[in-house]
Protein backbone atom coordinates (compact mmCIF):
# COMPACT_ATOMS: atom_id res chain seq x y z
CA UNK A 1 0.00 0.00 0.00
CA UNK A 2 1.55 3.28 -1.12
CA UNK A 3 -0.29 6.21 0.39
CA UNK A 4 0.79 9.82 0.61
CA UNK A 5 0.35 12.26 3.48
CA UNK A 6 1.64 15.71 4.42
CA UNK A 7 4.64 15.67 6.79
CA UNK A 8 4.55 18.64 9.17
CA UNK A 9 8.27 18.32 9.86
CA UNK A 10 9.43 18.12 6.21
CA UNK A 11 6.68 20.50 4.99
CA UNK A 12 5.98 18.35 1.92
CA UNK A 13 3.78 15.54 0.64
CA UNK A 14 5.59 12.22 1.30
CA UNK A 15 5.03 8.47 1.06
CA UNK A 16 3.90 6.74 4.25
CA UNK A 17 6.01 3.77 5.34
CA UNK A 18 4.65 1.09 7.71
CA UNK A 19 1.15 2.41 7.05
CA UNK A 20 -1.71 0.91 9.05
CA UNK A 21 -5.45 1.60 8.93
CA UNK A 22 -6.73 2.50 12.40
CA UNK A 23 -10.38 2.97 13.41
CA UNK A 24 -10.73 5.96 15.71
CA UNK A 25 -13.16 6.18 18.64
CA UNK A 26 -15.75 8.05 16.54
CA UNK A 27 -15.77 5.29 13.88
CA UNK A 28 -13.75 7.14 11.23
CA UNK A 29 -10.70 5.51 9.65
CA UNK A 30 -7.23 7.02 9.52
CA UNK A 31 -3.91 6.04 8.03
CA UNK A 32 -1.06 5.99 10.54
CA UNK A 33 2.62 5.57 9.65
CA UNK A 34 6.11 7.07 9.46
CA UNK A 35 7.61 9.63 7.04
CA UNK A 36 9.58 8.01 4.21
CA UNK A 37 12.21 10.79 3.89
CA UNK A 38 15.65 9.74 5.10
CA UNK A 39 16.50 11.25 8.49
CA UNK A 40 12.98 12.49 9.30
CA UNK A 41 11.04 9.57 10.87
CA UNK A 42 8.11 11.79 11.92
CA UNK A 43 4.77 10.14 12.69
CA UNK A 44 2.08 10.76 10.07
CA UNK A 45 -1.69 10.56 10.36
CA UNK A 46 -4.28 11.07 7.62
CA UNK A 47 -8.04 10.73 7.98
CA UNK A 48 -9.35 8.75 5.01
CA UNK A 49 -13.10 8.28 5.64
Amino acid sequence: MVERAFCMRCKQDVNVSNGKIVVMGNGRKRLSGICDIEGCEAKLSKIIA
